[in-house]
């Protein structure tokens, strides 16, 4: 969690950018102070739960099947908790309103395990050619839009197929709602008999929360065996002492002074201040083991940041922090001159955009 990691471009969800000479801290969590939640262990999993325990199947490997994704019918990308509605322009585009996004988090410790395929509902989901295949370990995968209901959910290493005695998370029902964005995180320990799929509903997380779509947000997922919780806080708030197996949610300040990570009560790890991505959101999943303070091993799995917000939107965000602390770039130039040029209406609508904003 360095300051350096803010420097990372942000990938969004209607708008691609990498933002041009301008530095960035990582983002920390947050203004509010969450409970955490943990699941329980039936199947199917509701939209609220999140744990439930893996099966192991058995039978002989065969080969994968993929199968393309059809592209779903829609005209708008909606409102959700982090997102903020924008017309599409390509009727074959996602729907956030219709349809539910899914992805796959592994965050098992004890490395090394197998390069992963994820089943969902049977087979291994291809988009654009590309299947949910051949992941690392420590890897959040891309997210898959759904119709809502009840879909399968799988892991299994690299190559084998749904019958094999050692998946590295065994079919899993998942209950999705239009509208909401999930994640399924592989926990548990690699030397384990038992994995786990702890199931995030990150919309109704973010919610509890109080997120509003220009605000940043941040969960914290402990898989640290021995710890009795797992703390990640941003000025003294955020996600506090987190139980072994749950994960908790916060909304993070635009301007902080100093980050801490915190075992058991104890700071492990304590940084610097500085300021957030605006409407923009993440997950860290801690996996390891702990004794104490000196008697430790943490990694940490870091998703990708999720926005809902068109690029003029995210833009202009910055700039609104910019004032607050002359740190955050500014786009105010860059916006001025899209306004005069005439494309704020492209820029608002259809995408995604690869767009080299100079501050």
């Amino acid at each position: 969690m360095s300051n350096q990691l803010f420097r990372i471009p942000l990938l969004i969800s209607a708008a691609a950018m990498i933002l041009a000479a301008c530095a960035a801290p990582t983002p920390i969590p947050a203004t509010e102070q969450p409970t955490a939640i943990q699941a329980p262990t039936q199947a199917p999993l509701q939209p609220t739960a999140t744990q439930a325990p893996t099966q192991a199947p058995s039978a002989t490997p065969s080969p994968i099947p993929a199968t393309s994704t059809q592209p779903p019918q829609a005209t708008a990308v909606p409102a959700t908790p982090t997102s903020v509605p924008t017309v599409a322009i390509d009727p074959n585009r996602p729907n956030d309103l219709t349809e539910a996004r899914l992805r796959v988090s592994e965050c098992v410790y004890d490395q090394p395990l197998p390069d992963m395929d994820i089943y969902i509902n049977g087979k291994v989901p291809v988009v654009a050619g590309v299947p949910l295949a051949h992941f690392p370990t420590s890897y959040v995968s891309r997210y898959e839009y759904l119709a809502p209901g009840t879909v399968s959910v799988a892991v299994v290493p690299t190559g084998m197929s749904l019958d094999t005695p050692t998946p590295l998370l065994a079919p899993l029902d998942v209950t999705l709602e239009a509208g909401h964005r999930y994640t399924v995180v592989v926990m548990g320990e690699a030397d384990g008999t038992l994995r786990q799929g702890l199931l995030i509903d990150e919309t109704e997380a973010y919610q509890k929360a109080g997120a509003s779509p220009v605000s940043a947000g941040h969960i914290t997922v402990n898989n640290v065996r021995n710890s009795a919780g797992i703390s990640f806080l941003l000025d003294d708030v955020g996600e506090k002492d987190v139980p072994y197996g749950g994960y908790a949610a916060s909304v993070q300040p635009a301007i902080f002074k100093e980050f801490n990570i915190g075992v058991n009560g104890k700071v492990i790890k304590n940084g610097s201040g500085g300021w957030t991505w605006p409407g923009a959101d993440s997950f860290d999943c801690f996996h390891g083991w702990y004794v104490g303070p000196t008697n430790r091993s943490q990694w940490s799995t870091t998703s990708a940041r999720t926005s809902g917000l068109n690029m003029i939107e995210f833009l202009q965000g910055f700039s609104d922090q910019h004032g607050k602390n002359s740190d955050v770039p500014s786009f105010d130039t860059f916006l001025a001159a899209v306004k005069i040029a005439g494309l704020t209406d492209l820029l608002t609508s259809g995408g995604p955009h690869l767009v080299f904003a100079p501050t």
